[in-house]
């Protein structure tokens, strides 16, 4: 069994339902029960606007932490895409340095040693005059 007491400070009567407790405050305590509605109502109203904000701050979080995902995909983009022209870079600088072998040299040049590519070269240099 419910009771509903008085909720005026000094008041403290007890109801066995609202409705009884509705009429006493309506007749015994009709301005203090309108201050208390408006109480009650501006806190529901002022919930209500918090509750609006935290839902629109919530939103706006979200929109931000889905934009910071969409730049930090597209940064994996770019730069898996860099990965790959490295690995292809890679492969082409393994692949010259199979071809720079002493057979490859001798038939390019005639010569397998440093110092008699460097004297093939200055003689390309001179011939075709390049500085």
């Amino acid at each position: 069994m419910s009771i509903f007491e008085c909720p005026i400070p000094g008041c403290g009567r007890r109801f066995k339902d609202e409705a009884k407790l509705d009429e006493h405050l309506q007749r015994r305590h009709a301005d203090e029960a309108t201050n208390l509605k408006d109480i009650s109502n501006n806190f529901e109203s002022e919930a209500s606007k918090t509750e609006k904000i935290d839902r629109a701050s919530l939103r706006q979080k979200k929109a931000e932490l889905l934009a910071q995902e969409k730049e930090m995909q597209e940064t994996l983009g770019k730069l898996e895409d860099q990965e790959e022209e490295v690995k292809f870079s890679m492969n082409d600088i393994l692949e010259s340095q199979k071809k720079l072998t002493t057979e490859y040299l001798l038939s390019k040049t005639g010569t397998d040693n440093l110092e008699d590519i460097t004297q093939v070269s200055l003689k390309l240099n001179s011939k075709y005059r390049i500085p």
